[in-house]
């Protein structure tokens, strides 16, 4: 049996719960919490299919709902569909915002 084979089976629930949890954020690009859901910016990128440079403008010039997590933004996915289906997104100029799936 492989060294990190012997690794994942010494796991506890939790640790392996959280291992999980940090896989499946850095793949999809999101904070997984059951009490709410947050996009780091490649999610929030994919969520609203932009590219990181073309979510950069939308952050600096509208209002694209965010919150700080520490260093870094983090954005919520209910305030950024909501944001999408308001005026505000209307008001991002030379941005074609069209959610991904939608």
């Amino acid at each position: 049996m492989s060294d990190s084979a012997r690794r994942l089976i010494d796991l506890t629930d939790a640790d392996l719960a959280n291992l999980v949890d940090q896989r499946l954020a850095a793949h999809i690009g999101t904070i997984v919490s059951p009490a709410n859901e947050l996009l780091d910016r490649n999610g929030a990128a994919k969520f609203l299919n932009v590219s990181l440079p073309q979510l950069d403008k939308l952050i600096r010039s509208t209002a694209l709902p965010y919150h700080w997590l520490g260093e870094s933004k983090r954005f919520d996915r209910d305030e950024l569909l909501n944001w999408v289906k308001s005026s505000d997104a209307g008001k991002a100029r030379g941005h074609s915002l069209r959610r991904a799936g939608a």
